[in-house]
């Protein structure tokens, strides 16, 4: 069986450069990205807090949630990353009364903005006195997983790929000249 790559990526010129443009583009983003957001290897690079649970509020916003928390000494709120969702205990942590005392880790270059409200801090760990509900442990290894290098990595072979098969294709000014002959 012979794959019609014409028929599956269309003929239009155009819209294969603009795919591959875009494609690079996403693809050097991404480490930009990457590279924008602190640096969080180990416990050493984390700042542990502690206080007494105020409130949280988990929203939905687009296709996406927003779940972050309040402590009573603080301004700050605190945000549990989307990406942490499916190791956090969400109905230990929807139990958390108000007052109960917690202790939750931010990265150490978040501190400065401590107790100042002007941003959400990122929370890699959420601690009571008898239950691990977020654990800094899997939030570390989940914070520096590869899978967005590999997806940057996709996103640069798919550009290159789409403009060197526009490259190859044949530009309709030169088929209806060939034509002519």
């Amino acid at each position: 069986m012979k794959v019609d790559w014409k028929k599956i990526l269309g003929t239009n010129r155009s819209n294969h450069l603009y795919a591959g443009i875009v494609s690079i583009c996403v693809a050097i983003a991404i480490p930009c990205i990457k590279l924008s957001r602190p640096i969080v290897k180990e416990k050493s690079h984390l700042f542990f807090i502690g206080g007494q649970f105020k409130n949280y509020t988990w929203t939905r916003e687009g296709r996406g949630s927003l779940l972050t928390f309040r402590l009573q000494n603080y301004r700050d709120n605190f945000q549990i990353a989307a990406d942490f969702y499916s190791i956090l205990k969400r109905k230990e942590f929807k139990n958390i009364s108000y007052g109960d005392t917690i202790v939750i880790s931010i990265p150490k270059a978040h501190k400065k903005y401590l107790n100042t409200g002007k941003r959400r801090l990122m929370v890699f760990s959420v601690e009571g006195s008898h239950d691990v509900y977020l654990s800094y442990n899997r939030s570390i290894k989940r914070y520096n997983s590869p899978l967005i290098i590999i997806g940057a990595i996709f996103f640069l072979l798919l550009g290159i790929g789409l403009l060197y098969y526009r490259s190859k294709m044949r530009s309709p000014l030169k088929y209806k000249a060939s034509r002519l002959e």
